[in-house]
């Protein structure tokens, strides 16, 4: 068969989830930081200590504290093949560096491997991750274009054969009787969720033609504005908005312990400088300085991790408040973090993806991240699953 064929999305439901009573939600783990055998020990116990996902990001080099550098596929498949249940995804993956084509295999290849367990977090990228490595940093809106015609490729290609080729016309990609001999294990296909920061047009792209959308650092109420902007575009796009996923990138420190607290804020007191939407930092009378200011709405995506502007992130942090830090990142005991998750959770929350400050950035081990994952596991899991 030939010809353009483009893509009409198709609403879906994911996924195994325990309909117990209203609190239900699904909760996944950010594994990042660690060496990579000690990344795939995280993933190990998160099934373990009953989690539903596991989450690796997709970076080259990032800024410290985050440190994200090992290649995510590699750490999923490691994790799948010493798992049986639980939920495999990138958070998230930068289409610029990726053919569709080569995208889709992977997750295909994955998702066999896992016994139809593979899911994918895409997004528009980062300057820091192109831009050093040849790659063009293309404007905002054709980077969300690659991000929308990555997931039309993708799913067309999930739905070929050898018997059933297809072709596919976009402004970035185009396919000519291609086909895939290997079919998802998921019908219909692996889910996608979208990555947006604050982008409008992002979320907007998330409510039309994702799985689900999967948030970076949030007060909770930019993580309202921003789920009501995603249902929005699910219903102008026909779609029902219950079947978009909402996913809440939740950092949190869970600790009784004062000083872990304090070592905590401190730690990710740079990654909310640099990831949160302006306005929060200016409600607060907070001023980013003038060295590492950029005309984007979130610093993050446009800079680049470099022997300058990573210090100087460090040193503006150190004059941010406790309580702004507490907006974006939770931080107490088990009663203190279930309160936050309700918060969420009641905002529109279906899946949490707990990114373990204590364990993973201030204790950094993973002996550490298991101790939270445990804990977590027997003083919060059991509040939202009516156990």
């Amino acid at each position: 068969m030939s010809g353009t064929r483009l893509l009409v999305s198709r609403p879906r439901l994911f996924g195994k989830r325990k309909q117990l009573d209203e609190r239900t939600l699904n909760f996944g783990v950010i594994a990042t930081l660690l060496p990579a055998t000690d990344l795939v020990r995280v993933g190990i116990a998160a099934e373990k200590y009953g989690f539903d996902s596991v989450w690796v990001p997709d970076h080259y080099v990032d800024v410290p504290p985050s440190g994200d550098r090992m290649d995510p596929w590699v750490i999923l498949s490691a994790i799948a093949a010493r798992t049986k249940k639980i939920a495999l995804s990138t958070a998230a993956t930068d289409v610029l560096r990726y053919h569709p084509s080569k995208l889709a295999h992977i997750i295909v290849t994955l998702d066999e491997l896992s016994g139809g367990r593979a899911m994918a977090g895409l997004g528009a990228g980062e300057a820091m991750n192109v831009m050093p490595f040849g790659i063009e940093w293309e404007k905002p809106m054709d980077r969300i274009q690659r991000v929308r015609e990555t997931i039309e490729v993708a799913r067309l290609l999930w739905t070929s054969s050898r018997s059933h080729p297809v072709s596919y016309s976009g402004t970035f990609y185009k396919l000519q009787d291609s086909w895939f001999d290997t079919p998802p294990s998921q019908k219909p296909y692996p889910p996608i969720f979208v990555a947006a920061l604050t982008s409008k047009v992002l979320l907007s792209l998330a409510g039309a033609v994702g799985d689900g959308w999967l948030s970076g650092y949030n007060t909770i109420g930019s993580f309202r504005e921003s789920v009501a902007a995603v249902k929005k575009s699910a219903i102008s796009a026909h779609r029902d908005p219950a079947s978009v996923r909402i996913a809440d990138w939740f950092c949190a420190a869970l600790s009784e312990d004062e000083e872990v607290l304090r070592m905590a804020r401190s730690a990710v007191a740079p990654e909310v400088l640099l990831c949160a939407d302006r306005k929060t930092l200016d409600r607060h009378g907070f001023e980013i300085p003038s060295t590492i200011q950029s005309d984007a709405k979130v610093i993050y995506s446009h800079m680049l991790a470099d022997s300058r502007t990573a210090p100087a992130a460090a040193d503006a942090a150190r004059k941010m408040p406790a309580s702004v830090i507490e907006e974006f990142v939770p931080c107490g005991g088990p009663a203190k973090i279930i309160e936050a998750i309700d918060l969420y959770r009641k905002s529109g929350a279906t899946d949490i993806v707990l990114r373990d400050v204590v364990g993973q950035v201030v204790r950094n081990s993973s002996e550490a991240a298991i101790d939270t994952l445990r804990e977590f596991s027997k003083s919060v899991l059991p509040y939202f699953r009516g156990e």
